[in-house]
């Protein structure tokens, strides 16, 4: 058995650093891209099919996409933080879970997610939401009080957060 030790979990640097970089770069050469293919329709009012409409759409979801990569980047508060207390959850929420709410826990998925049953008291303070798709946490369906954290963008993989939550919690089953 582990010896339980505070964990704390933040944002990952090197990958925010990389989807912010990406994300300017696409949208850099899909702007290139506009204006060298583009530029008669884009003279006279537009294309007529609406093509231009659709990737400066695209452009600006990179930007959107890019530009909270950035916030994330400059974000070094830890996220999530496994200790004596229970599991606290930041992301923009701020909610501390007893142990004594947590009912279980599992690992899930190719990319893994932590998946954590709690109680619904628990569950409701957490606001998860299934169709955020840009935050740590979702919902599970078909679980009943449950959520995930997703570990892509965070500095601490996921088994490792798992591992931590059952060395304060040992009797935890885990499905």
């Amino acid at each position: 058995m582990a010896k339980a030790k505070r964990l704390e979990v933040r944002y990952s640097g090197p990958f925010h650093l990389s989807v912010a970089a990406i994300g300017i770069g696409m949208a850099a050469v899909t702007g290139v891209w506009m204006l060298a293919h583009h530029e008669a329709a884009i003279g006279a009012g537009g294309a007529s099919d609406g093509r231009i409409l659709w990737v400066g759409l695209c452009a600006a979801a990179l930007l959107y996409y890019a530009a909270l990569s950035i916030l994330k980047l400059r974000n070094r508060a830890p996220q999530f933080v496994v200790d004596r207390d229970g599991l606290w959850v930041g992301v923009g929420r701020d909610v501390l879970i007893p142990w004594s709410s947590i009912e279980w826990i599992r690992m899930r998925g190719i990319r893994p997610t932590l998946q954590i049953g709690v109680g619904p008291e628990s569950l409701m303070k957490l606001r998860v939401s299934m169709w955020n798709l840009d935050d740590q946490l979702t919902s599970i369906p078909g679980a009943g009080a449950a959520f995930a954290i997703r570990g892509g963008g965070l500095d601490v993989p996921m088994r490792e957060l798992a591992d931590a939550i059952s060395a304060w919690k040992p009797a935890l089953p885990r499905r």
